[in-house]
């Protein structure tokens, strides 16, 4: 099993061919995604931004219970336990 697991970049996976298709079955404009994601970055690299989201799936009772998020358990499952 490996010891570390490769995650693609935000270009790597907007380059990706599958997510290519993707996106033109739901018809997403692959030049007005990258635009907004760009503007959003910006943001969040804002020094003055207050941080005040709080994503609700950290907190849920559910994931825990189920010893982790779906997520963390296919990390887990194909790049070894962190």
């Amino acid at each position: 099993m490996p010891t570390h697991c490769y995650e693609p970049t935000i270009q790597e996976l907007l380059n990706d061919p599958l997510t290519r298709a993707v996106m033109k079955a739901d018809s997403v404009d692959p030049q007005a995604l990258r635009q907004m994601l760009g503007s959003v970055a910006l943001e969040i690299e804002r020094p003055d931004r207050q941080a005040d989201y709080q994503p609700r799936w950290r907190s849920a009772p559910l994931a825990v219970a189920a010893g982790g998020s779906g997520l963390e358990r296919l990390r887990a499952h194909f790049c070894g336990a962190r």
